[in-house]
């Protein structure tokens, strides 16, 4: 693990200019004057390293004899003036290592160490692939990078990107920043009072790197109901020194939506259905959803002044998917809760939770169904005794119901809500116990040792007509009321 500058040396004629980085503090070293971005960016931001670092520079052939080494044919930007130029190398060397210019092999104090690679010019995509080989095998294992794209050509800032993305998830990586200097700025079109004549702004566009990985954090959330890597990645930006100026009006209420979002999933992957009067966020789904949709109402008042825009376009998306859990008319809470729970846990593939919170929210409605009471202020279906009852009454309704069909052949119709519940809660019992017993439980009838477990496909198809049969089952109670 060391830190490591990376920069794209390019082919064409630089003309010195003062470089600063306006956005350091006035007690750090700001600016430099060089003809290159990388000498100045090294000496602004890389004084503190030793020599374990190291400054990697990519190079082309052309890149390298004419920006590299010595070339005393150098052309003036906008004349035909030859200028003789040391090159990059020795502009790097001079600073890292305390030695005479006209004596280089005295070498002392080095702070880091400086690496030049041999790359393709990328007219191919062979070459393009090469190059990722060439990048990504300088990067190690945690690794705190630096990149510089200032010089960068045709396709070499997007796969400088991808590079990052890629590495940040297989090598764990740590991205500083991701530079630019802005050589074509004119000041006299802004007018800011940070740049002099002659002064051209460092830019760190670390955002862009953001922005990629925001779209993976976004995509576990949209597809596999996984928040964790939103609440970690916001977090992880909100708490950088880079950012602490950029977001500091919204921080909080940031912070609170990324937080109660990975409550409110960790509570489903949990299943944490029982609600009380001492349940939180923590330990129940529907308080969790309570304090989500609260900040989430929060963030959605001030939405243009928002700073974290990529966690802006996906309210929508979190307001959608938190849909089922709103409370409904005529519908108690832990039945609404545990629906909502089954939808969210099919359309995220985590059948476990689908077969466990649907048989658990079937319990509670056969306890509304019987009218069983509660002991003081906690509801039948929030007592476990209780609970215990209403599914040996199941048992029972499911029994006499499935000796009816025997006697009577199929489609016997159902004589009582009770019953009708029973069976939809028969025909899922014994596959969740199977689940839960890791495959092992017993299936039913024709159950042999040599029969194999359900597959995959059998289980969520069977929990998803189940869900089909149990929605339909309370909507029309519902309606009948």
């Amino acid at each position: 693990m060391a830190k490591k500058f990376l920069s794209f040396l390019g082919g064409s004629t630089y003309t010195k200019c003062i470089y600063k980085y306006a956005d350091l503090s006035e007690n750090k070293k700001r600016e430099y004057q060089t003809y290159f971005i990388q000498e100045a960016l090294t000496e602004i931001l890389c004084e503190d390293w030793n020599k374990d670092d190291e400054v990697i520079i990519f190079l082309t052939d052309r890149a390298k004899n004419y920006n590299w080494i010595k070339n005393d044919n150098v052309k003036v930007r906008n004349s035909d003036r030859p200028e003789k130029r040391k090159g990059l190398e020795f502009d790097l060397k001079r600073h890292n290592l305390n030695y005479d210019e006209t004596d280089i092999s005295i070498k002392k104090n080095k702070k880091f160490k400086i690496k030049s690679i041999d790359i393709r010019d990328g007219n191919c995509i062979e070459e393009i692939w090469e190059n990722f080989d060439i990048v990504i095998d300088q990067i190690n294992e945690g690794d705190e990078i630096i990149f510089d794209i200032t010089h960068a050509f045709r396709y070499i800032p997007m796969l400088a990107l991808v590079v990052l993305s890629y590495a940040k998830v297989l090598k764990n990586i740590k991205i500083e920043g991701i530079y630019y200097g802005n050589f074509e700025y004119k000041n006299d079109e802004y007018q800011n009072p940070e740049f002099k004549d002659n002064q051209r702004p460092i830019m760190n566009l670390i955002q862009l790197s953001e922005i990629l990985e925001w779209s993976q954090a976004v995509n576990s959330f949209v597809k596999y109901g996984i928040s964790d890597h939103i609440y970690s990645f916001a977090n992880e930006i909100l708490n950088s020194e880079n950012n602490q100026l950029y977001y500091k009006e919204d921080k909080k209420e940031i912070e609170q939506l990324v937080k109660s979002l990975n409550d409110f999933t960790k509570t489903i992957q949990t299943c944490r259905g029982r609600t009380i009067g001492q349940s939180n966020e923590k330990n129940s789904i529907f308080k969790a959803y309570e304090k989500l949709n609260e900040n989430l109402n929060k963030l959605l008042e001030n939405k243009s002044n928002n700073t974290m825009k990529p966690l802006v376009h996906i309210t929508g998306k979190i307001e959608e998917v938190i849909s089922s859990f709103k409370p409904k008319d005529q519908r108690e809470e832990v039945i609404n809760t545990g629906l909502g729970v089954v939808k969210w846990s099919l359309y995220n593939n985590l059948i476990q939770q689908a077969f466990t919170a649907l048989l658990e929210t079937m319990i509670s409605y056969m306890c509304i169904l019987l009218n069983l009471e509660g002991v003081g202020n906690v509801a039948a279906y929030n007592d476990r005794k209780k609970r215990e009852k209403a599914n040996d009454e199941a048992n029972k309704y499911y029994y006499k119901y499935i000796t009816k069909c025997k006697n009577q052949g199929k489609n016997v119709k159902f004589e009582s809500y009770e019953e009708e519940l029973s069976y939809i809660m028969g025909n899922l019992k014994k596959i969740r116990n199977d689940i839960n017993h890791y495959g092992y439980s017993y299936y039913g009838e024709g159950y042999s040792d040599k029969k194999p477990s359900k597959s995959y496909k059998e289980l969520a198809d069977l929990v998803k007509n189940s869900y089909q049969h149990f929605l339909k089952f309370v909507q029309k109670i519902e309606n009948e009321k």
